[in-house]
């Protein structure tokens, strides 16, 4: 997702040739005047905001478009919240009880504590993980269903590792398995806080109102995501917001055709697989609801097994079935947008399709500036050096002829050399494609 106020700068250029007599407020309140355009474009589009950014204590980074939605959506989100007769409202209230939480200690984890310790062969300690996974503990492996990459048009099980809090090493080297049992009681009490501000930036921890909030978004997401839908969407939302992904993507198949680099056969499978384009807007079609689930207030933990042992069924019972390729796999209250490759699919929830990024107040020009560059963004991503060896229907299968393949890598080093320049943390060429032809 494009981030700041980089799809600003668009507009100001058009304002600064004379094409635009009127920037709207919102953009000249950003603007340095006294630097020039033509030596800083990003001092002049971007100074007078930057003087006053400041990174709040919550957060690891500050983008002004993302905080402004971010902030209307969880007024949303927390109305919703506050309702303690739903579903929803049970499981939020069952985590804000602490007092309760805390009078009940590790009692609720008595049998599952009891039956790790007492596993003595390595068959009891797989038997222990298979049922810890019924209640969302990845123990040993991860099981998931998603797309074959051999033939995407199925679902197959996968079976991931199970996310570990630290390298591997330190489990399997009996010197530093040591060395963390010594420190286990320093990290349990300092690891969360010191990660966060270390790797992250953070310098306050959240709130439990916050914490309990991203659970609820965790665990019950599409769930949330359909009352947040039906408070936020609207037929003329989704009219508006399904034009301009289909203009955008006409405009990039028209640079397809216009870019004299490609040879005719990569061009034709480039315009192939821009036509398999899958394009999802607001929210899923088919929501999970859970409408046979009661949750308590006062039972958090049993909540959330609850709730994992639906989602692990569910899971299971897709493998060998068809996949669905308008599986919507963002919550609809996130401030995101995504391109998938193996379902060859782009992805725009409600939570992002909101001003300042998108209004219907909007003229065309606005809007095209602020969510047509996040569409442009995604639907380049299908093109981009981690995704263009896919095909429209999302199998690995290079479909680049060699010197077109040359080309593109030439140009794809040209950019990031450009981008070498300054001081970044990974390599983030798809990216870099993406935001500039997003533009």
């Amino acid at each position: 997702m494009v981030k700041v106020l980089i799809f600003l700068s668009p507009l100001a250029t058009v304002a600064t040739a004379g094409s635009v007599t009127e920037l709207p407020g919102s953009v000249t309140k950003l603007i340095d005047y006294s630097a020039n355009p033509c030596d800083d474009f990003y001092q002049y589009a971007c100074g007078a905001w930057f003087k006053d950014a400041v990174i709040p204590p919550d957060g690891r980074f500050i983008d002004t478009a993302t905080n402004k939605i971010s902030i209307q959506n969880e007024a949303v989100v927390k109305k919703i919240l506050s309702d303690n007769t739903t579903k929803i409202g049970a499981f939020y209230s069952s985590c804000l009880d602490t007092a309760t939480l805390s009078s009940l200690g590790l009692a609720p984890l008595a049998d599952s504590i009891k039956a790790i310790r007492s596993a003595n062969t390595t068959l009891d300690l797989l038997f222990v993980a298979g049922e810890l996974v019924k209640y969302g503990v990845p123990a040993f492996v991860d099981i998931r269903a998603r797309a074959d990459n051999a033939n995407a048009t199925k679902n197959a099980l996968f079976g991931l590792r199970a996310p570990l809090p630290l390298h591997r090493e330190y489990y399997i080297t009996p010197y530093y398995w040591n060395a963390w049992k010594g420190d286990y009681e320093f990290r349990t009490a300092n690891w969360n806080f010191f990660g966060k501000r270390y790797h992250f930036g953070q310098t306050v921890e959240p709130t439990r109102e916050q914490f309990c909030a991203k659970e609820v978004d965790d665990v019950l997401g599409e769930l949330l995501g359909q009352v947040f839908i039906d408070a936020v969407w609207s037929p003329g939302t989704a009219k508006t917001a399904d034009e301009l992904v289909k203009t955008l993507m006409s405009s990039f198949s028209t640079g397809i055709t216009t870019a004299d680099w490609l040879d005719n056969s990569t061009r034709a499978n480039a315009q192939t697989k821009l036509s398999k384009y899958m394009y999802l807007l607001g929210g899923p079609e088919k929501p999970q609801l859970y409408p046979t689930l009661t949750l308590d207030s006062k039972t958090y933990l049993k909540n959330r097994w609850k709730v994992s042992q639906v989602n692990i069924d569910t899971n299971l019972k897709l493998n060998g079935q068809p996949v669905d390729k308008r599986k919507f796999d963002i919550p609809p209250q996130k401030v995101n947008a995504r391109y998938k490759r193996i379902e060859n699919q782009i992805v725009f929830p409600a939570g992002i399709l909101r001003a300042p990024y998108f209004d219907l107040k909007y003229d065309a020009a606005q809007n095209f500036g602020g969510i047509g560059v996040v569409i442009g963004h995604e639907i380049t991503h299908g093109f981009d050096n981690r995704n263009r060896n896919y095909d429209g229907d999302g199998n690995l299968n290079p479909w680049w002829s060699n010197a077109t393949n040359i080309t593109f890598k030439t140009k794809a080093q040209c950019l990031s050399d450009q981008y070498a320049n300054f001081v970044v943390k990974s390599d983030l060429t798809g990216d870099k494609l993406g935001n500039i032809s997003g533009q």
